[in-house]
């Protein structure tokens, strides 16, 4: 094997030959440590040479620009062997740096290959390879996967319509399985706004009253009012602010959400979100199951600077494990973030990722905003998403492993096919998904 000798310069984008000088260095020291322990006034000399040029790699100016770029920076891998034998090893940590070509073509390298090899560096440089590092390392709000890749905005969706659901829930559907354009945000497939709206105190119940769903889950969050909620399966109970209702629909459940016996009474301001995730094919004719989570169970994480909070519905931030038990990787955060604030968040590289903004206004990417009862979507590859507050903002993050499979839906039924649309209508008619009782 035959490496580059120190002096050489090849023919590589930036910095590349300041660090082949100091891999070479390295590998002298590695050849000389072996008999290390003999005294050698010579030996002793060239690890001195080595730790000079060590250094010298390491704060020459403008090298990294500082720290965090030099852990920003992606590794590239080894070129392998070339035609004649030789190899031609570049170490880890090369910054990239697209403007640095123009003196890279003043010498070639003589080392017997091919002086264009056939091989791109531009997309050497592109690859990523994970590394994990602490959180005090970096300049984030948590942990993140190295490289450090932002997610870009694919668009800011309005809300596509507002109509009542029974005669308690007047909602804005921000977004369904079929309205936003590929690649979708998969596993969500829909989410509706209900309100802020004032109730005046009524003598009878309001709400939607018993209907089915099957294939999918429901997951309601209270920020204001009380909902009661039964199901066929025996499952009740009442949640108010700050609480959820995580109902696994599943094969087939019946139920009913009325607003609760003494909200009705008192009447007052209700404000909700609901948010629909589906389930792959595998469990969708699973058991149904029901979590209802009171808001003392629901973690709360500070954000740096006294800049709002950040409840874990479900999924995992910076460590704290959300309430929710899911059937599918999904993160779901429901965040107030003060006017004028920034916050940065990590997601999982590959993972849909939507912002669903409540009240206020966010400012989702250079000069654009996501207002009251919109959706910020962005692509799935990179891992980071920076935002920050305009006005006080209250806002999902909505993130998860997406479903690649195909859906078939019809009013409260989302499956895979028309057949299996067809045999949960014949099931609940015929009552096998049950029925409420008095």
């Amino acid at each position: 094997m035959e490496i580059l000798e120190p002096g050489h310069r090849p023919n590589l984008p930036g910095y590349g030959w300041a660090k082949i000088h100091a891999r070479i260095g390295i590998e002298e020291a590695i050849l000389r440590l072996a008999p290390f322990f003999k005294p050698n006034f010579n030996r002793a000399f060239w690890v001195a040479f080595v730790l000079i040029h060590l250094t010298y790699f390491v704060i020459r100016p403008g090298l990294h620009r500082g720290f965090p770029d030099l852990f920003r920076s992606q590794p590239l891998a080894d070129t392998g062997n070339n035609n004649d034998g030789r190899v031609v090893r570049l170490v880890d940590l090369i910054p990239e740096n697209n403007d640095a070509s123009a003196d890279a073509d003043e010498e070639d390298v003589e080392t017997g290959a091919d002086a264009s090899p056939e091989m791109d560096l531009k997309q050497r440089f592109s690859e990523p390879h994970t590394l994990w590092l602490s959180p005090k390392l970096l300049e984030s709000s948590h942990s993140r996967c190295i490289p450090y890749l932002m997610k870009k905005l694919l668009g800011i969706h309005k809300a596509i319509s507002q109509h009542w659901v029974g005669d308690g829930f007047p909602v804005r559907t921000l977004f369904s399985y079929n309205s936003v354009p590929k690649p979708g945000i998969s596993p969500f497939l829909m989410l509706d706004y209900a309100g802020p709206a004032d109730f005046s105190p009524s003598p009878y119940a309001r709400g939607v009253g018993e209907h089915p769903h099957r294939g999918f889950e429901t997951v309601t969050i209270m920020y204001s009012g009380e909902v009661a909620h039964r199901d066929s399966g025996g499952n009740s109970g009442t949640i108010g602010p700050g609480d959820v209702q995580w109902m696994t629909a599943a094969s087939g459940v019946v139920h009913e959400e009325m607003h609760s016996a003494a909200f009705t009474r008192r009447g007052g301001k209700l404000e909700a979100a609901q948010l629909w995730v589906n389930l792959p094919a595998r469990l969708k004719m699973s058991p149904p199951r029901y979590q209802g989570i009171l808001d003392a169970e629901i973690p709360v994480v500070q954000l740096p600077g006294e800049g709002g909070t950040l409840r874990v519905v479900a999924g995992d931030f910076v460590g704290t494990n959300g309430a929710a038990q899911t059937y599918t990787p999904i993160n779901l955060w429901d965040v107030r973030l003060k006017p004028g604030r920034r916050l940065q968040l990590t997601l999982p590289e590959g993972h849909t990722a939507a912002l669903s903004i409540l009240q206020g206004k966010l400012k989702v990417d250079e000069g654009k905003t996501a207002n009251e009862a919109e959706l910020a979507v962005f692509e799935r590859s990179g891992t980071d998403l920076a935002v920050e507050a305009e006005t006080e903002t209250t806002f999902l993050v909505l993130s998860g492993e997406p479903i690649e499979e195909p859906l078939a839906g019809y009013g409260p039924f989302v499956m895979n096919t028309q057949q299996e649309i067809k045999q949960a209508l014949s099931d609940y008619q015929t009552g096998r998904m049950g029925r409420l009782t008095a």
